[in-house]
Formats: structure tokens, sequence, C-alpha cells
């Protein structure tokens, strides 16, 4: 006899904020790297020589406080996921979509403003590149929409008088069944209990009961 999947019969399929977060960096980072390289020969160096391509992203941080990042973790890739960008959607047999709104922020340092900006539109042209262009994030979306792209030059650090610049991306990720208003456990239970689902019978016996007969089916 076998169970079926407490998650899913309990409370139906459903997404949380941090779901979309975790599948877009996924995606930017199985990518990033060969769309850096791309970006290094569109700025007409050579990726295949030492020193040739742009250095892939060393941190992910959730925050827009540049003011946190030390230099050692440049190129960044900062995301931020705040919530939806308009109501959700109800469709058949109480299943909701809903569209998520995006921030993506690439950080960026180098000697001199034109350099560092430069620099931070190719960072942010490649991450542009790989969310409309693998706009599934691995089979997790439905869809994307670019909505803006912005920069940020000669931001002076003050721990050094390095230069940098921070490109700004905006998407609306489309999301199916982020939450089921037809499933939901019957019984409320205590926080530290598995959910479990009913059991799936395999190989049904009924027993029939009558005045002269009894009968196993």
């Amino acid at each position: 006899m076998s169970i079926i999947n407490p998650h899913q019969i309990s409370f139906g399929d459903y997404v949380t904020a941090h779901d979309v977060r975790d599948a877009l960096q996924s995606t930017i980072e199985n990518w990033i790297v060969t769309y850096l390289a791309e970006m290094s020969r569109h700025d007409s160096q050579d990726p295949t020589t030492s020193g040739g391509t742009l250095p892939a992203f060393l941190s992910y941080p959730d925050s827009l406080d540049i003011s946190r990042y030390p230099e050692e973790q440049l190129p960044a890739c900062i995301m931020v996921v705040p919530g939806l960008t308009e109501p959700p959607r109800k469709t058949g047999a109480g299943k909701i979509n809903a569209n998520w709104s995006v921030g993506i922020g690439v950080a960026v340092t180098g000697q001199n403003k034109s350099d560092t900006l430069k620099l931070a539109q190719l960072y942010a042209t490649a991450v542009r590149l790989i969310i409309l262009q693998k706009s599934s994030l691995g089979n997790f979306a439905t869809g994307v929409q670019w909505l803006r792209e912005e920069y940020t030059g000669n931001i002076l650090r003050s721990d050094d008088l390095r230069t940098m610049a921070i490109g700004v991306l905006e998407f609306t990720v489309s999301v199916d069944s982020v939450a089921d208003e037809s499933q939901g456990p019957v019984v409320a239970i205590s926080d530290n209990e598995p959910v479990l689902g009913w059991d799936t019978v395999e190989t049904p016996s009924i027993t029939l009961t009558g005045d002269t007969t009894e009968q196993e089916l």
C-alpha cells in the first residue's frame, strides 16, 4: 500500500517569494559564465585568453545597501522579490496564478567612472539576456516580462577612491499554482506532527454481510 505525498494532498501546490528568488539565482549562476564570455567578445576581449573574460558574480546578496559589500564580494548580483505586481488570478479547481515583482541589481567596481559604468552595463546585459532567454527559470515560471533598466555610476566607496557602478533591472515573473484554494488540512495539527495524506488502496477488499450469506470480494 503506497502513501500519497502528504505535502500535495494536504496543502496543495504553493510558492513563496523565496522560491522565486531561488529560481532566479539558480538560473543566473548556471548561465552567467557563458553569457559573460559573450559580453567579453562584445567588448572586443578574447575570452579564451587569461584575463579576457569578465569574472562571474562573487556574491548574491538580498539587499540594495551597497555599503554592506566589501570589494572582495564584487561583482555582486543583488536580487529582491518584494511581492506581487497585481492581484493574483484564479483558475479552475481552486488554482491561483500570480505575477511576482523582481528587482535585480549588478554592482561592480573600477578605477574610473566611464570604465566602471560600461562594466555595469555589460553585466546587466548578461543578466537581462539570461532572464529573457531562459524565462522558464528551470521549468519554474511560465514567463517573464522586462520592465525597466537603469544605471548609476560615479559612486565613491567610503573606504577607498575606487568607483562603484550599479545597474538595476526590473522584471515580472509569472508563476502558476502559487496557492490552491481547494486544498488544506481537514483538522488542525500540532507544529511538530507530519501531515499524513490518505492511503492509496492498491488491492481492494470488501466484505458483504447479510442474513444468510457472507462473501469476500
